[in-house]
């Protein structure tokens, strides 16, 4: 399977972008994306910046307004991943709650945790809280759902 990732990119950026959060005023050009999309890859992996012509404060990956502007412009079939949601500069600014909500609310279908800050364990028992309190959308997360056993019938 392949992913495409970090839409919409990382132009501009001079530091590594997972140890800080990286901010820019304007998008950068995705025509790299919409022509990668042309070869039908599975995922789109969204980058965890801040585009403050989007959404002034939120990582594009948290965003509903980004997520929005994701799927206008590669369509809404792909499944949209999240960059990795246990990066420090998230931690240090976002209660797990929010890291495990916003981006299923936003209309992300997976999450990624590689358990560096958070254990992964602990994201997933995080999303199953919320899920049982109702504070994620069960219409979404079926959504998403549906969208992973559509990829996996499909690689049969």
């Amino acid at each position: 399977m392949t992913a495409i990732k970090h839409f919409p990119g990382y132009a501009g950026v001079i530091f590594n972008p997972e140890e800080s959060l990286a901010q820019a005023d304007a998008l950068p050009g995705i025509s790299q994306f919409k022509k990668a999309i042309q070869a039908n890859p599975e995922f789109v992996i969204t980058a965890n910046m801040v585009y403050t012509s989007v959404d002034t404060s939120l990582p594009f990956s948290l965003s509903s307004k980004a997520i929005q502007y994701l799927k206008n412009n590669l369509g809404s079939k792909i499944l949209i991943m999240t960059d990795d949601l246990a990066q420090t500069y998230l931690t240090d600014n976002f209660p797990l709650k929010e890291l495990i909500t916003r981006p299923i609310e936003a209309g992300a279908d997976i999450m990624i945790f590689s358990g560096w800050e958070i254990g992964v364990v602990e994201g997933l028992d995080a999303f199953i809280e919320a899920f049982k309190k109702e504070e994620v959308s069960k219409d979404k997360v079926e959504a998403a759902i549906l969208k992973i056993i559509n990829l996996k019938n499909g690689l049969k």
